[in-house]
């Protein structure tokens, strides 16, 4: 799958920027697929930092 800056908003990408890293990251430790709660506060963060 091929994702462009184009076809997100600035919150999806901001999102690309470093939560998604972290929770590919977890991944590979072998955090299971279903455990979201690394985008769910990054996205928290990203939306608080636009106030």
């Amino acid at each position: 799958m091929i994702i462009r800056k184009s076809n997100v908003t600035d919150e999806g990408f901001q999102l690309f920027v470093k939560p998604v890293n972290n929770w590919w990251n977890a991944l590979d430790r072998g955090t299971p697929p279903e455990k979201v709660t690394i985008l769910e506060n990054g996205l928290k963060k990203i939306r608080a930092a636009k106030k």
